[in-house]
């Protein structure tokens, strides 16, 4: 008998045990678990799925009372949230990001709501309100085998609610210190089988106190749920944002101060078909468009000067997505996707480059339930790429069932990021008269970054007192890492040596960590917190990754039912001493404490919510760089929805 033959007969022997008991009666054992979608595609809940998993829901998000929605992730242990300025967020996990975080996938509603260009997301402008998040599942792992490369660290994938959910007409609206202003409005209603929702938001701030980083912003968005047949759905959202962010330095005599304009769009088309035997197909389409028009003039030693920050891109996408049970012990999703990104950027990039990439997936996943205790994880992407050519990720997860309260998982996983186009063509400097001083290129041959994270964790839950605990240890390689490094070249017109720097693979770093979080839900309170420790080894010839890797954090929320209409809670957060990538400080670390208190009364019949929120600096907290003194704010909401 060969190697095939017996391979084969195996497999097939496995299977007919795994239906077998499986069958007896597994099936029920997390039915009143929360299922979370995000980790493989494959609908899940968190003690059947191949990686850690973090939910934010609705209950957490009107609690916390903050005013936007990158904000939230501070409730998770491992991510750190910084603000380069008053109107550019950072969300990154385990760190490892400058003031363009490239390392961790965004998605709404499955859609990567990511810039082409240099990464990150224009959290300020993005058409997505606060209100309309059903939860957001935050995957804590490289996930490059389910969403593609930029699934790097970690995925947040934020789900908005069916437009069927809600109905009428409801508005809100915050005020606080330091120019805090936010407004909300939305209509939601239906139509035989179509359902509709149109939001609109309006925000505005002042910044940090020290900074000229005042901003405003608008957005409007919609989302249209149409159940065609009794087999097929038809899904559409939209959205626009637009805005004017100021930025500069007024001690500057090149980068002045500025109101710089800038816009996203995007359009969002899902197909969804499920057949009589369960099985599902989706066919989506996806445009996003991300505008900034950033130009700073000056004058030096006489001479007039520009700093040409323009980026104009886009990204379309095209997927097919196929899920079905092969047998009662195993199901499967499997699909493809095509991507196309253009960046014209005429100030940033080689101009002898082609701003453009094509990005072709081919992805899998199955899970197969060996016995009625077991579950094995088996996934893989390949993806080719016309910047780093082929490349393939995959990702196998054991996870052991012992009762109905609790689940030890052990699992591999492999990732791949590809450069993104700035990074690659990079060319960026200071026109200044007849010359031009460079400030930032690339070596223009950069691998792709390497991940390879081994980790084992293990979940429990009390469901007599309504308590949850997730833990795990994990270790995780990267290689290969991109950044800047310092170079020197020689200016022929102002013959001189100019220092700057320049995008390469620069070594190699290994993290070494331990995380937990809770969640304790009783009738009047819930408590929910975690931390996360961190061990560092760097074998890079500079710095820079390591000292952005916070190596503790902890977190603590805290809800109080005070009773049918009024709610407490209390955020506590603590992140050890970070330095970010790029233009980031040292910085000692952070303390801070968020509170709220909302109270909810009938009116117009309706429900009327009062809240008063603020985040108090319990230390010397800087965020980002030393110049970002976020001081303690306060601020006050009134809303009105109408009755469920």
């Amino acid at each position: 008998m060969d190697c095939r033959r017996y391979l084969s007969r195996l497999l097939l022997s496995a299977l007919a045990l795994g239906s077998a008991r499986a069958q007896a009666g597994a099936e029920h054992w997390f039915d009143d678990v929360p299922v979370v979608l995000s980790a493989s595609r494959l609908s899940q809940s968190r003690f059947e799925a191949p990686l850690p998993i973090s939910t934010i829901d609705r209950e957490m998000i009107r609690a916390s009372g903050v005013l936007d929605v990158a904000d939230l992730f501070r409730l998770i242990p491992g991510m750190l949230v910084g603000h380069y300025n008053g109107h550019r967020p950072v969300v990154t996990y385990l760190g490892l990001s400058d003031e363009f975080p490239r390392r961790v996938q965004v998605l709404i509603d499955g859609r990567s709501a990511y810039t082409p260009s240099l990464g990150g997301v224009p959290w300020a402008r993005l058409p997505l309100a606060l209100e309309d998040i059903e939860r957001i599942e935050i995957i804590r792992g490289p996930n490059t085998v389910t969403h593609g490369s930029n699934a790097f660290l970690a995925v947040i994938n934020i789900i908005t609610r069916h437009a069927g959910e809600d109905h009428g007409l409801a508005a809100r609206m915050s005020l606080g210190n330091d120019g805090i202003r936010r407004g909300y409005l939305r209509y939601a209603g239906s139509h035989d089988d179509v359902d509709y929702r149109l939001s609109i938001t309006a925000a505005a701030d002042d910044g940090f106190p020290k900074l000229p980083d005042r901003w405003h912003a608008a957005t409007v968005g919609g989302r249209v749920d149409w159940q065609a047949t009794s087999e097929d759905a038809l899904e559409y959202s939209f959205g626009f944002g637009d805005g004017e962010f100021r930025d500069g330095d007024p001690d500057s005599p090149v980068d002045t101060v500025r109101d710089i304009p800038a816009s996203v769009a995007f359009q969002h088309l899902r197909w969804l078909h499920t057949g009589t035997d369960g099985a599902e197909t989706a066919l989506r389409f996806a445009w996003t468009r991300d505008d900034y028009d950033d130009q700073a003039f000056g004058s030096l030693f006489g001479f007039p000067t520009e700093l040409d920050f323009r980026i104009h891109s886009q990204r379309y996408v095209t997927e097919l997505q196929h899920t079905a049970q092969a047998s009662p012990a195993l199901r499967y999703v499997t699909g493809a996707s095509v991507e196309y990104e253009t960046v014209e950027a005429p100030g940033l990039r080689n101009r002898d480059s082609d701003g453009r990439i094509w990005i072709y997936r081919v992805f899998g996943n199955l899970e197969w339930r060996l016995a009625e205790q077991w579950l094995l994880h088996l996934g893989g992407m390949f993806e080719y790429d016309t910047i780093a050519g082929g490349k393939v990720s995959p990702r196998l997860a054991l996870n052991w069932l012992p009762d109905e309260t609790q689940s030890v998982r052990l699992g591999v996983s492999r990732a791949v990021r590809t450069p993104h186009i700035i990074e690659e063509t990079i060319d960026f400097g200071l026109a200044i008269g007849p010359g031009r001083d460079i400030i930032q290129t690339t070596s223009g041959d950069l691998d792709p970054e390497h991940i390879v994270m081994l980790e084992l964790g293990w979940i429990k839950r009390i469901p007599e007192i309504g308590l949850t605990v997730d833990a795990r240890v994990y270790q995780t390689s990267v290689r290969d890492i991109i950044a800047p490094m310092n170079a020197e070249v020689f200016n022929p017109v102002f013959g001189e040596t100019d220092d700057f720097d320049e995008f390469h693979n620069i070594g190699h770093l290994k993290i070494r960590g331990l995380e937990a979080e809770f969640d304790w839900d009783m009738p009047r309170r819930r408590i929910r917190g975690g931390v996360s420790s961190l061990y560092v080894v760097d074998t890079s010839p500079v710095d820079d990754p390591h000292d952005s890797v916070p190596t503790r954090s902890a977190v603590l929320q805290w809800i109080e039912r005070l009773n049918a209409t009024t709610t407490a809670s209390a955020a506590f957060e603590l992140h050890g001493p970070v330095e970010f990538q790029g233009s980031g400080n040292p910085l000692p670390g952070v303390k801070k404490l968020n509170l709220s208190l909302g109270h909810e009364m009938p009116a117009l019949d309706g429900e009327l919510e009062l809240r008063l929120s603020g985040e108090l600096q319990l230390a010397d907290n800087r965020d980002f760089r030393r110049q970002n003194d976020p001081g303690s704010q306060f601020w006050a909401t009134i809303g009105w929805r109408p009755r469920h």
